[in-house]
């Protein structure tokens, strides 16, 4: 032991002459905030001869960067500028890889949003170190928090959602996150040293990615994108409720898609796809949002997720990832799934030995209606490969969705539902199809009170009862395709509207807590004529909030109110 002390120390002093040195050569080392900087670097630097450095600073001090390189012929050195942000700072920090040592110069700005995203881009072991502001602000406040946290015992750290929900506003969590993850923390009088003692991973969101590969270099890349571009709902839309009409939108951003290759990347069941260093857009569903959330991820703060186990076997190839937190679920799969399929073509024709990557989820291997929905799209059963454990992929092809619930929507996937639908409906069963249907549900979810009651009510008006579920998917689609008028509680079962091949008139019951606006997406698109019945919900959203007790509410039907207003939606004008 004392002769391992004994060799740190004269490898400290060894680093600290080199650094004093280089600082004497370039002109550097005048003043009293720079002679202890050198000495805080060379206690804290790795005992490894290459490590990953990093500098951030104001244009004022951009001089101590080259001392590191000086004295650290080997090391990895990048600048960075404070002024150009902090999504910069991150995405340049997250391309470099986890580093042994981050030094922020910088005399302006936010030190404690900074402090909160650097300290999380080093490795375990890794240092912090932090110019502290002379007047006192933000920063000081959060740095007199984690102590006396680190000194009271830190609160519990995030968990994955499967855990159990953390009902904790983002601030105190990750105020949480931040606090289980120093190992130490030094408060000096112009210096702050944080030690790392997590391994965290960057969280690249889908809009960065493109930035992202520009930094980073290498083999992965952008392969193809479709440029997006404004457009207007081609919807005829009403509602019941003037309040829930509000809430739409007839216009839709533009959002660009993109095929890329990654690889190296270690994929695991519930749609996980990460690396050593970051976590792949293609981990979320719901990837437009804030805050992203993954099942079997544990979201430490925003832009970190903890590393996961990335021991895996290894997987030869050129592997599309195709899987879904909901893998076998109807819904999902028509719009999380489905709307990868543009993409695929592009990349099959790109690679003929392209396969597609699946997973089983809980327990649920493929159903047969999953191999079929997927061949209708251009997946053959052969073409797609369904792995039980986690693997680290050779080559891994992702993609952006044209479709994610609520925020993203790019128009040319009708090109996906149009053949789709023409594959499926061609082999549906030769019989008569009703011209009017009503889709019910037979699950306790979102349940209607008074079910008996909706079916009874469309039948008096010529609507025949249907559960989709229960008839082949091909003959579901050729249903949905020879109907003029498709009625149904809001939901999965109602998705075949993306099959009919042309606008339809569509009739949704619907909570009035159900927030959901799949099938109005799926009409803005194919110009459906689209009416919603909004019914009362057991439980509403809190003013102003949003609500999983409310969105999942049971609800009854109003044949006063509810079915007045479907009267005169069939009594209209087509």
């Amino acid at each position: 032991m004392r002769f391992r002390e004994s060799k740190r120390s004269k490898q400290r002093a060894a680093r600290l002459e080199a650094l004093q040195k280089a600082a004497d050569r370039l002109g550097w080392s005048t003043g009293p905030d720079r002679k202890g900087l050198i000495g805080v670097v060379a206690r804290r630097l790795p005992e490894r001869r290459d490590p990953v450095v990093a500098v951030v600073s104001d244009d004022a001090e951009p001089g101590f960067a080259e001392v590191l390189r000086v004295a650290l012929p080997r090391a990895r050195v990048t600048v960075l500028l404070r002024r150009d942000g902090i999504r910069e700072l991150h995405l340049a920090l997250a391309a470099t890889g986890p580093q042994d040592l981050v030094v922020d110069l910088s005399r302006r700005g936010a030190h404690d949003r900074r402090f909160s995203v650097l300290l999380l881009h080093l490795c375990r072991g890794g240092t912090l170190v932090s110019r502290l502001p002379q007047r006192r602000g933000p920063f000081h406040a959060l740095l007199g928090e984690l102590q006396r946290l680190r000194q009271d015992g830190p609160p519990p750290p995030p968990r994955t959602p499967r855990e159990g929900r953390d009902d904790r506003p983002w601030a105190e969590r990750d105020l949480a996150a931040l606090v289980n993850s120093i190992d130490e923390l030094v408060v000096r009088r112009r210096w702050v040293v944080a030690v790392m003692g997590v391994t965290t991973s960057a969280v690249v969101r889908e809009e960065e990615m493109e930035r992202y590969l520009e930094l980073r270099g290498g083999p992965d890349r952008v392969l193809a994108t479709i440029p997006g571009r404004p457009w207007t709902s081609r919807a005829r839309l009403r509602a019941s409720s003037k309040e829930v009409l509000d809430a739409f939108s007839t216009m839709h951003d533009p959002v660009d898609v993109s095929l890329r290759v990654h690889h190296d990347v270690v994929c695991g069941p519930e749609q996980t796809a990460v690396r050593e260093d970051i976590v792949l857009p293609a981990s979320y569903r719901h990837f437009r949002k804030p805050r992203l959330a993954n099942r079997s991820l544990v979201g430490w703060t925003a832009d970190f997720v903890r590393t996961p186990s990335l021991d895996a076997p290894r997987l030869r190839g050129r592997w599309f990832y195709l899987d879904n937190q909901h893998r076998g679920h109807f819904g999902h799969a028509m719009t999380e799934q489905i709307s990868l399929l543009w993409a695929w073509r592009e990349a099959k024709e790109r690679h003929p030995d392209l396969r597609a990557l699946v997973f089983l989820n809980r327990g649920r291997r493929l159903a047969e209606w999953e191999y079929e929905l997927l061949a209708a799209g251009g997946v053959p059963r052969e073409d797609i490969v369904m792995a039980e454990h986690p693997v680290r992929v050779e080559s891994l092809f992702t993609a952006t969705p044209m479709f994610s619930m609520s925020a993203q929507l790019h128009p040319e996937i009708a090109a996906t539902w149009a053949t789709i639908g023409e594959t499926l409906a061609a082999r549906a069963s030769d019989r008569s199809y009703p011209d009017r249907v009503f889709c019910t549900r037979r699950v306790a979810k979102r349940a209607c009170h008074n079910l008996d009651d909706v079916e009874e009510f469309f039948r008096a008006r010529g609507f025949e009862v249907v559960v989709p579920e229960e008839n082949p998917l091909a003959d579901q689609v050729q249903l949905f395709r020879q109907a003029s008028v498709i009625a149904g509680f809001a939901g999965s079962g109602m998705f075949q509207l993306a099959l009919t091949g042309g606008p339809r008139h569509a009739i949704l019951v619907s909570s009035e807590s159900y927030t959901a606006r799949n099938e109005y997406m799926i009409s803005s698109v194919l110009g459906h004529r689209h009416d919603i019945a909004v019914c009362r919900a057991d439980t509403p959203h809190p003013p102003g909030q949003w609500s999983a007790a409310a969105y999942t509410s049971d609800f009854t039907f109003d044949p006063e109110r509810e079915g007045r207003f479907v009267d005169e939606v069939l009594a209209g004008p087509a």
